[in-house]
C-alpha cells in the first residue's frame, strides 16, 4: 500500500471507520482533503490514519473471526436440522409403507369358497315318509313288582322298530333327524 496515491475508499474499508470520521481526524491534525470518497490520499496520510485508527482494523478482524465462527456453528445446526428432518422423513415413508402394505394385505383377502350351491337341483325321488306306529298299552293298574318286566318288554319291543328304522335308514328312505330322535328314546327306555 505504500505505492503512491491511494483512494481513501481503500482505506475507510480496510481501518473499517468512515468517510465523515477520517476527513475530521485528518482536519485536526491540519490536513485539508475533499470528502469524497474517490479522493487520493498520500502515504505519509495514510501512514497518519494508520496509526490512529489500527485499533479499529484490529476491532474489523476480530469480529471477522468471531463472525466466522458463529457463520460456522450455524451452518453445523442447519446441517443438523436437515439431518433431524431427513430421518423423520424416513420414517415417515416408512410408516405409510407399513400401513399401505397392511392395507394392501386386507384388501387381497377374499371370500373362501365354502360349498357349491346348485342352482338347477335335479328331481329328488319321491320321499316315503313312514311313520312309526306308536303302541299305546292299556292303563291298567299295575302293582310294583310286575313293572319292570313291563320296562324289559318295552325295550325289546322299542330295540326291534330301532333295527327295522335301522334298516330304512340305510336305504334312506329316512332322515338322519330321525335316527337322532331314536336315539333318543332308547336312552329313555
Amino acid at each position: 500500500m505504500s505505492e503512491g496515491n491511494i483512494r481513501i475508499n481503500k482505506v475507510l474499508r480496510e481501518l473499517n471507520i468512515s468517510l465523515e470520521r477520517a476527513v475530521d481526524y485528518l482536519k485536526d491534525k491540519g490536513i485539508a482533503i475533499e470528502a469524497s470518497p474517490n479522493t487520493k490520499i498520500s502515504d505519509d496520510v495514510y501512514t497518519i490514519l494508520c496509526g490512529q485508527f489500527a485499533g479499529d482494523k484490529g476491532n474489523k478482524e476480530a469480529s471477522k473471526g468471531i463472525s466466522e465462527e458463529i457463520r460456522k456453528e450455524k451452518e453445523a445446526l442447519r446441517v443438523e436440522r436437515e439431518k433431524e428432518i431427513e430421518d423423520k422423513r424416513k420414517q415417515d415413508e416408512e410408516r405409510q409403507q407399513q400401513q399401505e402394505l397392511i392395507k394392501a394385505r386386507a384388501t387381497i383377502t377374499a371370500p373362501k369358497q365354502v360349498g357349491k350351491i346348485d342352482l338347477e337341483p335335479k328331481a329328488p325321488a319321491a320321499p316315503t315318509v313312514i311313520t312309526p306306529k306308536v303302541v299305546e298299552e292299556p292303563k291298567t293298574v299295575v302293582e310294583k313288582k310286575e313293572e319292570a318286566p313291563k320296562k324289559k318288554k318295552l325295550r325289546l319291543q322299542f330295540q326291534k322298530k330301532s333295527k327295522l328304522l335301522r334298516q330304512l335308514l340305510q336305504k334312506s328312505q329316512l332322515t338322519k333327524r330321525t335316527l337322532h330322535n331314536i336315539k333318543l328314546l332308547q336312552v329313555l327306555y
